[in-house]
């Protein structure tokens, strides 16, 4: 799946997640210095964020592990990865990952080579 939906010298659209779950539309434009990301959890939607180009310290990838039979030690354990954004203010915030851990980290090192952000 395409995540980039639309890339200039100035201005990208990302748009991640699935159909019905959680989902981001980060919307990065150099002209206007804005970053704003709208998401939405179980088609609901949240309070956009919306951050001058400046305010975003970093975005990097959590990788989170989680083990995919509780209570057992021995169970498979399973890793996730989600784009995670850091603001110089201090706040962070997750957005929804693409439809793979490969898919997520493509789609987040082409974000940080838009902002010319050092990579993770």
């Amino acid at each position: 799946m395409k995540y980039i939906t639309e890339q200039t010298p100035t201005r990208m659209v990302v748009k991640l997640g699935g159909r019905f779950t959680n989902t981001a539309t980060c919307i990065f434009d150099k002209t206007s210095g804005v970053a704003r990301f709208e998401r939405t959890v179980f088609m609901i939607p949240r309070k956009p964020i919306e951050v001058p180009l400046g305010e975003i310290a970093g975005i990097d990838i959590l990788r989170q592990s989680t083990n995919t039979q509780p209570g057992d030690p021995n169970g498979l354990r399973q890793e996730t990865y989600y784009p995670h954004v850091q603001l110089r203010s201090g706040r962070n915030f997750y957005l929804s990952q693409a439809s793979s851990d490969a898919e997520t980290t493509e789609v987040v090192t082409e974000i940080i080579n838009f902002l010319n952000q050092p990579a993770p």
